[in-house]
């Protein structure tokens, strides 16, 4: 099999859904989501949501004016075959005029039974669909089906199937014609997710888009980029479900020479760029509560986003984490890995079939602190005692870097004397993350009281304030508890024989910390 980069590079179309396309090219786009489908089909989740997504991404990237857009979501074939008459109309007034050119975008989610697209009851063939869209005559047309069973658009004549995008280096390519994506294959289900709250494939197409396919890193997202990224990333993301993996697919007819460019995300109005390190990172748009893409993998981690206010999930192996990101008009916004704290395991479900693999999914509030007891034995300030004894308990940022608090209490005892140390810690720890080992150094003020009962009688204390460096260990064995090893050396400025003294008092703890 030919390797994607190859594809990519044979792929040398012109589609003039590119920000930079020539001014003499109009971009049109008919985007379509329908939860309902025909007969006793149980409604989707998210195919509406779906079509929203996309629908935003290629008016804000993509060059589609919005006066150019038409966005059906919940809506019937008849308001379908109105949309589509539409634009046919608007395609000849346009190119009456000497040296323009129009490309239409054509997107449904929704059910399908492999030869029809469903919408509220009714149905429209594919074979159909393809004659309508041809119709208007559109030079280039895009047409992406996001249903089960879609592949089979692709056996209709005049199309032919490309396997894992696996396309001829010899095959005639142009500016004119059509191209196909399909979700899944002819005898396949497409799947929906409640986590990433839409289609799998739709979900990685929009993020593609948005950047995360950008492999060329030039800022412009070719089909042959989407399509690679939004494949891999739906293989791999159903490869374990009960059905198997999910084969998205492609065909065309084109011919002439030029690049397929669908966004560009070169200069965004706003951005994000997330950390390395995590298996999958999503963006939710925070004010409307809807995701905006993911990246995942060693890949491209910048998103292009509008200014706003964000969620932002990621996931290393099974820990989750989870933290918020505001981005301003022409910035790009640097997400750290210390910001992100744990979230929920994601799961999958079969579209339109929720009940066989949709899981409860667990999505605590955002913890706000650790808590952490460890014993251990300190230092005295009595070299006779050898060691005294204690417990500590803490309180604790959940980030990698930050604030802790902590209370010591130790003792020991010899023949006719003792020696009893209460501690309190207030300090700042900055941390390294990698899988599930926290590596952390810190400073904090010390502050407390030593007492010396000396034959159950005399008895002497003081004072002890000071600092103290700490360091800290701890390797996670759940999503909410791990083990931890931690050291600190405090320098204590006490009352000795009448006068001020300096002294160290190292420790050492072993103990759990626990997230709730």
């Amino acid at each position: 099999m030919r390797t994607l980069l190859g594809v990519a590079l044979s792929l040398a179309v012109s589609f003039a859904l590119s920000s930079t396309a020539s001014a003499t090219m109009r971009r049109l786009a008919i985007i379509v989501g329908s939860n309902a489908g025909a007969g006793n089909q149980a409604p989707l989740e998210y195919a509406e949501l779906d079509a929203i997504k996309l629908a935003d991404t290629i008016t804000e990237l993509g060059g589609v004016r919005s006066e150019d857009l038409t966005l059906l979501a919940g809506r019937d074939v008849v308001s379908l075959r109105v949309a589509i008459e539409r634009a046919r109309a608007d395609v000849a007034t346009w190119r009456a005029q000497p040296g323009h050119e129009v490309t239409l975008l054509f997107y449904f989610s929704g059910h399908s039974d492999g030869r029809d697209l469903e919408m509220g009851g009714a149905r429209l063939p594919f074979a159909e669909l393809r004659r309508l869209l041809a119709a208007t005559g559109a030079d280039i047309r895009l047409t992406i089906i996001d249903a089960c069973h879609s592949g089979t658009i692709l056996s209709l004549k005049g199309g032919s199937l490309g396997p894992g995008f696996e396309i001829g280096p010899g095959e005639p390519l142009s500016a004119s014609g059509e191209a196909l994506l399909t979700s899944s294959a002819a005898g396949e289900d497409a799947v929906e997710s409640s986590h990433i709250r839409g289609s799998v494939f739709t979900h990685f197409l929009v993020s593609g888009l948005r950047g995360a396919a950008d492999a060329s890193g030039d800022g412009q997202i070719t089909l042959a980029e989407a399509y690679a990224y939004a494949f891999d990333r739906t293989r791999a993301m159903t490869a374990e479900t009960i059905l198997g993996p999910q084969t998205p697919g492609y065909a065309f007819r084109l011919t002439g020479q030029g690049e397929v460019v669908v966004t560009s995300v070169a200069r965004p109005s706003g951005g994000l760029a997330l950390p390395s390190g995590f298996d999958r990172v999503i963006v939710i748009d925070a004010h409307r509560d809807r995701i905006v893409g993911e990246v995942s993998g060693s890949g491209v981690r910048r998103l292009a986003v509008s200014p706003g206010d964000y969620r932002v999930l990621a996931r290393r192996g099974e820990r989750a984490f989870a933290g918020r990101a505001a981005v301003r008009e022409g910035e790009v916004h640097t997400v750290a890995a210390s910001e992100l704290v744990g979230m929920a395991t994601p799961w999958s479900a079969i579209k339109g079939d929720r009940s066989a693999l949709d899981v409860a999914l667990d999505v605590p509030e955002r913890p706000r602190f650790e808590f952490s007891a460890a014993g251990g034995a300190r230092t005295p300030i009595a070299g006779a005692l050898g060691s005294v004894e204690g417990l500590r308990l803490e309180i604790a940022s959940p980030l990698s870097s930050g604030a802790f608090a902590s209370l010591e209490v130790e003792g020991a005892r010899t023949d006719g004397f003792a020696e009893a140390t209460l501690l309190g810690f207030a300090g700042y720890r900055l941390g390294l993350d990698r899988g599930p080992l926290r590596l952390q150094l810190g400073v904090a003020c010390v502050f407390g009281a030593i007492v010396q009962p000396i034959d159950g009688h005399d008895t002497r204390s003081t004072i002890a304030l000071g600092g103290a460096v700490t360091g800290r260990i701890t390797v996670a064995v759940s999503r909410r508890m791990a083990l931890l090893v931690e050291g600190d050396v405090p320098l204590l400025f006490i009352r000795r024989q009448a006068e001020n003294a300096g002294v160290a008092m190292p420790a050492g703890w072993i103990g759990l910390a626990f997230t709730p």
